[in-house]
């Protein structure tokens, strides 16, 4: 393999990366692995959508209860609900967004319509550099849901009890993904620019290339 050929399998898979990453993200996220201690008895083992479809439906409960505590809590829950399922969805939309992009974005001419067309749909979630950067990071949030929970429970009900996970926290499988995202493509912005891989730039054909093509 040419040094060329390596660093152009290297660009095209490293804006896979983001879709492999979150796909195993969810896998273990799917996996029984999150428990709560509570009163020195270990809870159930759940996975971290399980967890968050129990905390949910204890929310429901509580609603038609008034007290302070429990007004708090549904509250809490609610919030921590909705930003999990809103920045797990944000990640999902950004990883198979930029998969399919680059895919479409690469297979082409890197000045043909079709390449800089695909660059443009990706640039309505992912204008730049910066937001490629920023937006895997929001898969810490859904990642520490079980941590926020423990510390809305504290807070809003003076309850006490602590998450445990085994192997890991999802958040240290979040870091993981998201510096599988981050980590390589900052790596490898050199090799982007010299093989016209970059999917932030729109290559424009230059005179002699369009001289060539009417003359074809």
């Amino acid at each position: 393999m040419s040094e060329q050929t390596f660093h152009r399998a290297t660009c095209r898979t490293i804006f896979l990366l983001p879709l492999i990453s979150f796909v195993i993200f969810c896998i273990y996220a799917a996996i029984p692995h999150v428990w709560f201690v509570y009163d020195g008895k270990a809870q159930p083992t759940m996975s971290l959508f399980s967890l968050q479809a129990n905390a949910w439906e204890s929310a429901e409960i509580m609603r038609n209860n008034t007290d302070a505590a429990s007004v708090n809590l549904t509250g809490a829950i609610t919030l921590l609900s909705i930003l999990f399922w809103v920045f797990l969805g944000l990640v999902g939309l950004y990883a198979l967004l930029t998969a399919v992009c680059s895919l479409v974005a690469f297979s082409q001419p890197p000045t043909s319509s079709l390449s800089n067309r695909s660059k443009r749909v990706l640039g309505l979630l992912c204008p730049n550099r910066i937001t490629y950067l920023i937006l895997p990071v929001f898969l810490i949030i859904p990642a520490l849901f079980p941590q926020m929970l423990e510390l809305s429970y504290l807070t809003a009900a003076g309850i006490e009890m602590h998450a445990h996970a085994f192997p890991c926290y999802d958040f240290v499988t979040a870091l993981i993904a998201i510096a599988l995202t981050v980590i390589p493509y900052l790596a490898t912005l050199p090799w982007q620019s010299e093989e016209r891989l970059d999917l932030f730039r729109i290559y424009r054909a230059s005179k002699t290339e369009e001289k060539g093509g009417r003359n074809a």
